[in-house]
């Protein structure tokens, strides 16, 4: 993420937030996630969400099967509900790609510095770890198994008039590109009650 933020400068990060504060969207996969949350340097999106361990996770070099379940009924929105479902359509969980991506966290209260709400929400937890768990033996700091169980994996919010999705996991690897495009729906802000 660092080397992607850096690429995209000091004008390029101006425009994207720009963009989606003038009713834009961000979607956000993997190393994506990372540039949408609250840790130098980055797009600083979604002020609330936070990356569990992301330097360990990043560097474990592990990639392969994760099971995503749905949150909690409480934590989800009639809006964001029917992008959790794309996620997690079932009850059982889903099987994703995942390519040592960020575990998600969102801190609770008011962001003092820019005074923006917190509507951030979980979309899809993980549930249990990354099958087969293969970290790199050769990084010194390792992930510890269990850790991701029940983190957060994708999250939205908003960012002044624009809509925000971010995820750990990798959509596009998908046979079917529906989870990616009703990503892109929900971030241009269209009714996915009417598509889906």
């Amino acid at each position: 993420p660092r080397r992607i933020r850096k690429c995209i400068g000091g004008k390029g990060a101006s425009a994207i937030r720009k963009f989606i504060a003038d009713g834009g969207g961000y979607v956000g996969v993997c190393a994506g996630a990372v540039l949408a949350t609250q840790k130098a340097p980055t797009l600083d999106l979604l002020p609330f969400v936070r990356c569990i361990d992301d330097n360990i996770w990043w560097a474990s070099g592990i990639e392969g099967d994760v099971i995503l379940k749905r949150p909690p009924k409480s934590h989800c929105s009639p809006i964001d509900k029917n992008l959790s479902l794309a996620f997690v359509p079932n009850k059982r969980g889903t099987i994703h790609a995942y390519h040592n991506g960020p575990l998600l966290r969102i801190k609770n209260g008011k962001n003092k510095s820019n005074k923006h709400s917190n509507d951030t929400k979980p979309i899809a937890l993980f549930y249990g770890d990354v099958n087969p768990w293969k970290p790199d033996k050769s990084v010194t700091k390792q992930p510890q198994r269990g850790q991701m169980d029940g983190t957060i994996a994708t999250v939205s919010g908003t960012y002044k008039n624009g809509r925000v999705v971010i995820t750990s996991i990798h959509p596009e690897f998908l046979d079917d590109n529906t989870l990616l495009e009703t990503m892109c729906l929900y971030a241009s802000q269209i009714s996915l009650s009417t598509i889906l």
